[in-house]
């Protein structure tokens, strides 16, 4: 991605986006190494409809459902209840406890969100340690912490704000024909009416 954002190197001939970029910008930062003096190049797109998938996936693990975060927060508020008052540790590994049940196990990485929003959100105090090469998390719920909106925790929303971004992008990239996606390798990125990149 480093390369993709500027390095410049003039007589590059050929760029090749494996695997669908996230949004416009990356798109535009990584096909404009192409052709930098002036002179023929080519950008292969190898991307499709599995690769969104993927992006999708990768972005719900960084933002997970209003669902799996309240599952997060119900078991955080169960594991505290075995330790009153205490803090609750545990080891990076363990992270998946945050929100495993009968019903749906979510990655470390969901977790890892869950202990940010609600830390910034104000409902719990959290740690982040290391003890003998392993990475600690702990935590103590806020006993009588306001009622919150998820969409309060600037985390929480630029993560929305990303899911919606990609979505927007998405719909371009695969409907996009080549004129268009000419147009958009070949003109820079300049501000709209609506302070969107275009």
């Amino acid at each position: 991605s480093a390369f993709g954002e500027g390095i410049d190197i003039p007589d590059i001939r050929h760029v090749v986006l494996y695997h669908m970029p996230f949004f416009d910008v990356e798109f535009n930062q990584m096909s404009g190494r192409a052709g930098r003096d002036g002179k023929d190049a080519w950008v292969h797109l190898l991307y499709g409809r599995a690769d969104v998938s993927i992006n999708e996936g990768i972005l719900a693990e960084m933002t997970p459902s209003r669902e799996v975060m309240a599952q997060i927060y119900r078991r955080m508020r169960s594991l505290q209840a075995e330790q009153p008052g205490q803090m609750v540790t545990l080891l990076a590994s363990e992270l998946a406890r945050l929100a495993s049940d009968d019903a749906r196990i979510v990655s470390p990485q969901a977790a890892r969100c869950g202990l940010s929003v609600f830390t910034e959100l104000g409902l719990i105090e959290s740690t982040r340690s290391f003890s003998g090469g392993f990475e600690v998390h702990g935590f103590r719920v806020r006993e009588g912490a306001p009622k919150v909106e998820l969409t309060d925790s600037v985390r929480y929303q630029e993560g929305l704000d990303e899911m919606d971004g990609f979505k927007r992008f998405c719909e371009w990239a695969m409907m996009c024909d080549m004129a268009g996606l000419a147009c958009r390798m070949i003109h820079p990125i300049t501000p709209d009416d609506e302070g969107q990149g275009r």
